[in-house]
């Protein structure tokens, strides 16, 4: 009937709009090898010549150059993601990690697992995880064991959480 939340103007308000997301691993998710060579392969690409990016939205364009080198690596990776599109998502995902996530900064590597950190607290998030492949590619850069893919089961706010309770306290040293 009652949630009492500690921190209360971090969760409330800062992460108000943070989905909370109910997951499961994938077994048999055959991606680690993928994650690792395409972090290999991005090492022989260059910034300005083979690719660009873009600070304000992190984003990466790959260029007719880093393009031409792309289709030539095509057969070293597994057959699902040889195709043009998914070879592609996978390598601008290792230079986004490469340019945009950096250690110490968004994450840290502790006891051999890549662990999010929330860059305005500066808290660790160790149960967090990024989406889409980006969490396993980071990973791969550190060197680290690439763990599985998360499937998605369900997700809720904590704005629509926090509303199936009758009464909801919170507090925090911030507000003082």
């Amino acid at each position: 009937h009652t949630a009492i939340v500690d921190e209360a103007d971090s969760v409330l308000i800062d992460e108000a709009v943070t989905p909370l997301i109910i997951s499961s691993t994938r077994e048999g998710d055959a991606m680690t090898d993928a994650y690792r060579r395409a972090w290999a392969f991005v090492q022989g690409l260059v910034l300005g010549a083979d690719y660009s990016k873009d600070l304000r939205y992190r984003e990466v364009e790959l260029l007719p150059p880093g393009k031409e080198k792309i289709k030539s690596y095509t057969g070293e990776l597994p057959p699902l993601w040889r195709g043009p599109a998914r070879l592609t998502d996978l390598i601008k995902q290792a230079l986004t990690a490469r340019e945009f996530f950096l250690n110490g900064k968004q994450y840290v590597v502790q006891d051999g697992k890549v662990v999010i950190v929330d860059e305005f607290t500066g808290r660790m998030m160790a149960m967090r995880r990024w989406r889409d492949g980006l969490h396993q590619m980071i990973e791969a850069k550190e060197g680290v064991e690439v763990s599985p893919r998360d499937q998605t089961l369900a997700r809720l706010s904590f704005q629509r959480f926090f509303r199936s309770f009758r009464r909801l306290a919170g507090m925090t040293g911030t507000a003082k």
